[in-house]
C-alpha cells in the first residue's frame, strides 16, 4: 500500500474568462511506503500547473500538468453532466506521465436525496492492471471499495467483464426501460384524452338539459326586458376558437336580474348551462348585448369579472348581429363589423 501526504506551500487562481479558471500551486510530498529508507522521507518539490472549463450546465473540463523531482504527468479529465433529476454524470480521465499511463471511466448518480452512487473503471499501465471502484455518497460522508479485477496481463476477457459487459448490460436495461416507458406513457395519454373526451360529452348532455329548463324561464325575462327596453343578451360565446366555442345565450339570459347581469371572479365552466369544451386551454367570453335601444359588445377572459350594461361596450352604429369569429390565440377578431364603420371601447 503507498502511503503519501502532500503539503501544498502556495496557490494563485485567476479567473481568465466568464467559464475559465486557471491554477498555479507548488508545495511537496513525503512517500512513508518504505520507513527505512531515509531517502525516502525526504519532500520531494512539485509544481502543479491546471486550466478548468466549467459551463456550469452540462460539462467540466480540466487539463492540468505536474512537474516534481520523483515523477511528472499530464492529465485531461471531463467530467459531462445529464440534464435528468437523478443528477447524472459521466466522468472521462487520461493520464500519462514519467511512471507510465492511466485511463478511466466513471458513472455517477444519485439514488436517493441523500445519497449517490457511483462506479469506475481504470486501466493502468506499464503494471497492465484493471481495475473497479464503487463509491457511495451519504450527506457528507464517502465510503469507497476498490477492486482489482486483473494485476497482471491485462487480458481481453477481464477487459469484457470489467468494461464492456457491465455498460452493454445497463444500456440495454436502460433502453428497454425507456421503451416500455415511452409506451405505458403513450397508452396513458390516450388513455386520458379518452376519458377527458367522454367526461366533455357527460358535461355537454348535462349542459344541455340545464339549458332546455331554463329555456322558458330566459323567455319571460327577454320578454320582461324587451318591455322596460332592458339588457337584452342577443349572442354569447365560450370557448376558445369557432370549434370549441359553444352557445351560451339563454344560460346568460336567465341570469339577467333587473336588467344586469353580473359575474363574478371565477370560471365561468361552473356557472348553470355552461360546461368546459377545451380543458387545459384558455377560453374567453364573448358577448352581444341590446340595453335602452343601444348595442353592446365586449369580451373577457374566463376568470374576469362582468358586469352588464356598461358604456364602455357600447358600439357606434347598431350591428348586424351574428356570431363573432373568435381567432386562434381565443380571442373574438377586431374585424367584426356592423353595418358601417363601428368603434369598439373595451374595458
Amino acid at each position: 500500500m503507498d502511503f503519501k501526504f502532500f503539503v501544498l506551500l502556495e496557490g494563485i487562481s485567476k479567473q481568465l474568462d466568464k467559464h475559465l479558471v486557471g491554477i498555479i500551486s507548488t508545495g511537496f510530498n513525503v512517500d512513508l511506503e518504505n520507513l527505512s529508507n531515509l531517502e525516502s522521507l525526504l519532500p520531494t518539490l512539485y509544481v502543479n500547473s491546471a486550466l478548468t472549463y466549467d459551463d456550469e450546465t452540462s460539462k467540466r473540463i480540466i487539463g492540468s500538468v505536474k512537474v516534481g523531482a520523483d515523477e511528472s504527468h499530464f492529465q485531461l479529465s471531463t467530467l459531462y453532466r445529464f440534464r435528468d433529476e437523478n443528477d447524472s454524470k459521466l466522468k472521462l480521465v487520461f493520464e500519462v506521465g514519467t511512471t507510465g499511463a492511466l485511463g478511466q471511466i466513471g458513472f455517477e448518480r444519485k439514488i436517493s436525496e441523500q445519497n449517490t452512487f457511483g462506479c469506475s473503471c481504470l486501466v493502468h499501465w506499464p503494471q497492465c492492471s484493471l481495475s473497479l471502484k464503487l463509491r457511495l455518497k451519504r450527506a457528507n460522508q464517502t465510503f469507497s471499495l476498490n477492486f482489482l479485477i486483473c494485476d497482471e496481463e491485462l487480458y481481453t476477457k477481464a477487459i469484457f467483464y470489467g468494461i464492456v459487459l457491465p455498460a452493454a448490460i445497463y444500456n440495454a436495461s436502460k433502453w428497454c426501460y425507456r421503451v416500455y416507458m415511452q409506451k405505458m406513457g403513450q397508452k396513458l395519454h390516450l388513455e386520458s384524452l379518452e376519458r377527458g373526451k367522454l367526461e366533455i360529452e357527460i358535461k355537454k348532455k348535462e349542459a344541455s338539459t340545464t339549458i332546455q329548463l331554463m329555456t322558458p324561464y330566459a323567455s319571460r325575462i327577454k320578454e320582461n326586458e324587451e318591455k322596460l327596453n332592458g339588457l337584452i343578451i342577443l349572442d354569447a360565446k365560450y370557448g376558445s376558437n369557432d370549434q370549441n366555442a359553444i352557445d351560451v345565450t339563454i344560460p346568460l339570459q336567465a341570469m339577467v336580474k333587473d336588467s344586469r347581469l353580473i359575474l363574478q371572479n371565477s370560471s365561468k365552466a361552473c356557472l348553470a348551462g355552461f360546461y368546459d369544451p377545451c380543458p387545459d386551454i384558455d377560453k374567453i367570453l364573448t358577448i352581444n348585448y341590446r340595453f335602452n335601444e343601444s348595442y353592446f359588445y365586449v369580451r373577457i377572459k374566463d376568470e374576469e369579472g362582468l358586469d352588464l350594461p356598461n358604456t364602455s361596450h357600447k358600439i357606434v352604429d347598431e350591428p348586424e348581429i351574428s356570431s363573432p369569429k373568435i381567432d386562434s390565440s381565443g380571442f373574438v377578431d377586431d374585424s367584426f363589423t356592423a353595418r358601417g364603420q363601428q368603434s369598439l371601447y373595451e374595458d
